[in-house]
């Protein structure tokens, strides 16, 4: 039997398909999406008797959505963001053509830079850090995206922030060194930071009823099962890989002081990976029989 492939795209701006005769004029769409970086697409169209330079419909701002696929199966969403750039060139020995580029919804996130701390004042006593997967869903919601958080990075999250809690029970005054402050970043600067410190993934999830709108912070241990299985050869033109223990973290310790016995706990939470299990130790440290901590 011999298979043929016919690549096929759907495009739709706003929800609504581009009209016949824009479809016609495409002449290349590429689509660049990955945990680094906004997702982007690059339409190409053939600007013959400059139909659509200045063209209403391909303004920036306008929602943008690209499916791909091979006719005559169903075609598969891999971008929904909006328009960000037009631009025109009019070359001497060849047609003229109009570049539409896109980005995913992260790119409202690049606008403008705030200074604002997330805290929780509590009357009489003091303000205590609100817990990050709040603060990066406030972030998220501002900026009218959707977040999601992975289970077990969600809990990982909420466990360091508890035992950061824990350490400022005896000691108000010492929670505001844990408050995140927002300082002169952007959203996505900062959002970027406390994704990286509960070693989250950040990216637009493009699937689902909510594909384009969600912004989701992933675990890599929520995803240890591969999703797509390629080789060498017969999926991919060129593969190297690379295992680095450079930067890997097996283990965050925190320290909490109980002044009234004054004594110093360790409290450590790691990840054991041959049992595929968290690991959390709390075990003294020493006690000072003098006036305070060493």
């Amino acid at each position: 039997m011999n298979t043929r492939f016919a690549p096929d795209a759907a495009i739709e701006l706003d929800g609504q398909p581009i009209p016949a005769v824009m479809r016609a004029s495409v002449t290349d769409v590429e689509v660049q999406g990955g945990f680094d970086g906004a997702d982007r697409v690059d339409l190409v169209l053939t600007n013959d008797h400059l139909r659509w330079t200045d063209h209403p419909g391909l303004r920036v701002g306008r929602g943008l959505r690209v499916s791909l696929g091979y006719a005559p199966d169903p075609l598969q969403p891999v971008f929904d963001g909006e328009i960000t750039g037009v631009g025109a060139t009019f070359p001497q020995n060849a047609a003229p053509a109009v570049t539409v580029s896109a980005q995913d919804r992260r790119h409202r996130l690049q606008d403008g830079r705030k200074v604002r701390w997330f805290g929780i004042p509590i009357p009489t006593v003091g303000n205590f850090p609100l817990p990050d997967i709040a603060t990066a869903g406030l972030v998220t919601l501002e900026n009218l995206l959707l977040p999601i958080f992975d289970p077990v990075g969600a809990a990982l999250a909420v466990l360091i922030g508890g035992i950061e809690a824990v350490s400022t029970i005896s000691d108000p005054g010492s929670a505001q060194k844990f408050i995140r402050k927002q300082a002169n970043e952007s959203d996505y600067e900062f959002l970027r930071k406390i994704a990286a410190e509960n070693g989250w993934d950040m990216y637009v999830d493009q699937t689902g009823p909510t594909g384009g709108h969600a912004l989701r912070f992933q675990s890599s241990l929520d995803h240890l099962d591969a999703d797509v299985t390629l080789a060498w050869g017969r999926d991919l033109l060129d593969f190297a890989p690379r295992i680095s223990t450079v930067g890997e973290v097996l283990s965050v310790v925190g320290f909490v002081w109980v002044p009234e016995i004054k004594t110093t706990f360790n409290i450590q939470l790691g990840w054991d990976w041959d049992r595929q299990s968290l690991t959390i130790r709390i075990y003294p440290g020493v006690a000072l029989l003098g006036g305070g901590q060493r």
